[in-house]
């Protein structure tokens, strides 16, 4: 059950202001993310994000008032911020949530492998060709092969790619998530926590991730 907290890490951008959210209204979004994804857990993103756009005007006025100061462009990201300081509690308390996070993942696979599927140009051999050119410098095809290797569970090559990936482009969020996405799935929950601890220890980046993909 733990890795699935790695993954939930990923799910939701989130911000670290240094403030605790109170029980009571931490409570109150709880129970509107868990009612949204109980009417299905097969639901997309989008559905859900919907559904708990519309049900967060119940709670948005008390959660303003405690965090006035702080700058939001619209009412998502006021559930975006208590969605991340409410992991744990959701993940056990509502056993619907876990079913739905992982089949976000399920899906997010599978669209991948449709991705390959209808561009000739992210085949694997093409990749492959790609990256052997001495003459090619972009950083791109290291990310679509380490996705190949990803749903192919080939876990070492996909993150040995995505750490190429990653010196080419340090601060690529989709790099730095498949990256930990590979750990996570491998086994080594550690150096995918250790990922996670390293995007929350950052203060410069409020939004880290809004689905994914």
């Amino acid at each position: 059950m733990k890795n699935f907290t790695i993954t939930l890490l990923f799910l939701f951008p989130f911000f670290l202001f240094g403030q605790e959210i109170p029980d009571d209204l931490k409570l109150e979004f709880e129970t509107l993310v868990c009612d949204c994804i109980k009417k299905d857990e097969n639901q997309k993103i989008e559905i859900f994000t919907d559904c708990l756009q519309n049900d967060y005007s119940k709670i948005q006025k008390k959660f303003e008032k405690i965090y006035k100061d702080l700058e939001f462009e619209n009412s998502t990201q006021y559930g975006e911020y208590i969605m991340y300081d409410s992991q744990e509690n959701l993940i056990n308390n509502c056993p619907q949530y876990i079913n739905w996070i992982d089949n976000q993942r399920i899906s997010n696979l599978k669209d991948i492998k449709i991705l390959f599927e209808t561009n000739p140009n992210l085949k694997l051999d093409s990749l492959n060709n790609m990256i052997s050119d001495p003459n090619q410098k972009e950083a791109y095809p290291y990310f679509f092969r380490g996705l190949h290797y990803l749903i192919n569970e080939k876990f070492d090559e996909s993150i040995a790619d995505f750490k190429i990936m990653l010196e080419k482009e340090p601060e690529n969020l989709d790099a730095k998530y498949y990256l930990a996405l590979s750990y996570e799935l491998k086994g080594d929950l550690i150096q995918a926590f250790n990922l996670c601890k390293e995007f929350g220890q950052n203060p410069e980046k409020k939004e880290f991730y809004t689905s994914l993909l």
